[in-house]
């Protein structure tokens, strides 16, 4: 790194000014010609070792705040450092309350481009499969985090409604409280899955398809949909439209299956209650609607039968 040292008092802080740099400790002014001759370069190899060393201590004891702020010092030396790109941001993120959540996933997401393409510029494809495994395990860790902490909030503000059955009938007010409770645990849910998937769509878009790069994607994706089917079955509820929802697990369901359509988390739907059938169609939806109003009428004329036997005994 070069930087500007004044002949003078050797100070290292020159501000430009009016076309000037100035010395802030002695007041030397040095013409743009005259300041160009007098840069150097500084050694900052052992404080960036010093700081990444710290970094790495501060993430390895959950010290969020400790690690941002280290990871902060290197980006200042090195702006294309992708460790310090991520992870500064990512700690931040980390350190959100339950109502910036969107905020914090929308952050790491935004960030993920610029970061890959730091990774990218690494010596060797080992580096770089180390680095791009190092960051997706970082951010699953996350979107894990914050789904949990979403869902012990949902559950927290939603138990008032946990003495009602599926056939009792809320109250207007105490309906639309239930809906407020899904809407907003879902707006904090889904800017995280979609962080996985734009993290595997990016890394692909980056180093292109190969064995390695298509796994790390199937990966996001298929984690993306478990979380997102596993949140839906735990708000269901037969009261509730949940349409909404219901057409981005479609989406999601309908990429993996163009990733990777033998995925176990596809299959699961047909094994296990938890991940219903996503690709029932209105045609099932109908003919089963069709067959309950055969019952009542099945039922009706059963009721007359009978009622007509009664009269006649009498």
């Amino acid at each position: 790194m070069k930087q500007i040292v004044c002949e003078m008092c050797g100070g290292k802080d020159l501000v430009k000014q009016d076309g000037m740099f100035i010395c802030q400790s002695c007041g030397t002014k040095y013409s743009v010609e005259e300041a160009k001759k007098m840069m150097v370069t500084i050694d900052n190899s052992a404080k960036l070792e010093n700081a990444l060393k710290n970094a790495r201590r501060a993430r390895e004891n959950k010290n969020y705040e400790q690690a941002e702020e280290c990871y902060k010092i290197i980006l200042m030396e090195e702006p294309d450092n992708w460790e310090a790109n991520f992870y500064s941001i990512y700690f931040k993120a980390m350190q959100t309350n339950i109502g910036n959540i969107s905020q914090a996933a929308y952050s790491i997401t935004n960030s993920t481009k610029t970061v890959l393409k730091d990774i990218k510029k690494l010596d060797d494809t080992i580096q770089q499969n180390e680095a791009i495994t190092q960051m997706s395990t970082d951010i699953s860790a996350f979107v894990s985090i914050m789904y949990n902490a979403t869902i012990y909030s949902y559950n927290s503000n939603i138990k008032i409604y946990k003495n009602y059955s599926d056939n009792d009938i809320l109250e207007p007010v105490e309906l639309e409280g239930k809906i407020r409770c899904i809407n907003e645990a879902h707006e904090k849910i889904l800017p995280s899955t979609e962080m996985l998937r734009t993290f595997g769509n990016e890394l692909i878009s980056e180093f292109g398809k190969n064995e390695f790069t298509d796994s790390i994607n199937i990966q996001c994706h298929e984690t993306a949909l478990k979380i997102l089917k596993e949140f839906h079955n735990s708000i269901a509820d037969t009261r509730i439209d949940t349409s909404g929802l219901k057409k981005y697990l479609q989406k999601y369901a309908d990429d993996l299956k163009k990733l990777k359509p033998s995925s176990e988390i596809l299959s699961l739907s047909e094994k296990n209650p938890l991940f219903e059938d996503l690709n029932s169609n209105q045609t099932f939806g109908c003919f089963s609607e069709w067959l309950k109003a055969l019952g009542y009428i099945i039922l009706a004329a059963i009721l007359f039968i009978i009622l007509r036997y009664l009269k006649s005994s009498f």
